[in-house]
């Protein structure tokens, strides 16, 4: 696939579901996880260094319904069609009645080792956490911290199964450097064609990729990077009227 199509698939999802900054986020996370192996052991690398080794990913799938009131923004599978990777997108908007213990219920059902894993924005991660935690606590599940993994982990129920926490520079920045050394020009460009859109939301604030930039010229689907802007502003503003109501 050329530059321009990356660029149309782009635009396509942003007017697709403009105004929904979590969901285009997520179809183009998926869209590149599909597409790349590159991208699907990145994410594999990064769960592993929460604790979970969840071995090869090979399909993802968006918007994936587990209950008739819950849906998971983005789970991935192994060969046997099993559920190995829960991921949830976060930027502004709360947790809603099912996060994330709807979703620990989900990944209790599989045996093997698993993870459920929170992309959200690094100024939201030190709030995140702890109310994520707080929440499994209540609805019953044994959680334990993990000490020394590189990201914020809990074990679930003393099984394989593990609750954690990522950022999305973090998450980018694994699948853009795997994506580099294994020569995989495409999802390099389609990751720093979305790393640029939340740049310019205003949700990175993180410097460029530590990768070897490819030779290939990265054009930006603008429409993507506007429709996840409008999206976030609004989600900041809402964001701002909940915490000047709670604070009166």
């Amino acid at each position: 696939m050329t530059t321009n199509d990356n660029n149309s698939l782009l635009a396509h999802l942003a007017y697709k579901f403009s105004g929904q900054t979590e969901t285009t986020a997520t179809e183009v996370l998926g869209y590149i996880l599909s597409r790349s192996e590159a991208a699907r052991n990145a994410l594999r690398d990064t769960l592993k260094t929460g604790g979970a080794d969840v071995g090869p990913i090979v399909k993802v799938q968006t918007e994936v319904e587990i209950s008739k009131a819950a849906k998971v923004d983005l789970i991935g599978f192994d060969a046997g069609e099993a559920k190995r990777a829960l991921l949830e997108v976060k930027f502004w908007a709360g947790l809603t009645k099912n996060q994330p213990n709807t979703y620990l219920e989900e990944l209790l059902k599989n045996e093997e080792p698993s993870a459920l894993l929170f992309v959200a924005p690094e100024s939201r991660q030190e709030t995140l956490w702890p109310e994520v935690l707080r929440l499994a606590n209540v609805a019953g599940f044994a959680l334990s911290e993990t000490t020394g993994t590189a990201l914020p982990s809990a074990v679930v129920n003393d099984g394989p199964h593990r609750l954690m926490l990522t950022s999305w520079r973090a998450m980018l920045g694994a699948i853009a450097s795997r994506a580099s050394v294994d020569g995989d020009s495409a999802a390099e460009r389609d990751i720093l064609q979305l790393e640029r859109a939340l740049r310019t939301a205003g949700h990175g604030r993180f410097p460029p990729f530590a990768v070897k930039r490819t030779r290939t010229a990265i054009r930006p689907a603008d429409a993507a990077v506007h429709s996840i802007g409008r999206g976030c502003a609004r989600a900041r503003q809402s964001e701002a009227v909940r915490q000047r109501y709670l604070r009166n």
